[in-house]
């Protein structure tokens, strides 16, 4: 049996966005996602056995460029550029043939509470 036991601590929404999507026949509806912040109190990462995955503890600037999807290192740069504020916008997440192809900001990230 494998498991992440980790506690964290100071939990807070830091952003809520809109998605849109474009190319998704079954999935014409919007979807919010929803971006929190805390700190680890106790505990560390571990992958399932023989899953091939790696956790890595990074710098929140660090790991905004390991993000596959632009869309979400546009989401997140706001919160760790100006943590204690929380962040809003909407993106059209577009797809094809059911890949992803890429997104559009419709709604520039703006501020909803400090």
């Amino acid at each position: 049996m494998w498991g992440n036991k980790i506690t964290l601590e100071n939990i807070r929404l830091a952003g809520l966005y809109t998605h849109k999507f474009e190319g998704l026949p079954d999935h014409k509806e919007l979807s919010f996602r929803t971006y929190y912040t805390a700190r680890l109190k106790s505990g560390h990462l571990q992958p399932p056995p023989n899953s091939g995955a790696t956790y890595a503890w990074m710098a929140p600037k660090e790991g905004l460029p390991q993000l596959h999807f632009e869309f979400m290192r546009q989401q997140l740069e706001p919160i760790v550029n100006q943590p204690g504020t929380v962040w809003g916008g909407t993106f059209l997440i577009i797809w094809k043939d059911d890949n992803y192809v890429g997104s559009k900001v419709l709604e520039q990230p703006y501020v909803l509470a400090e």
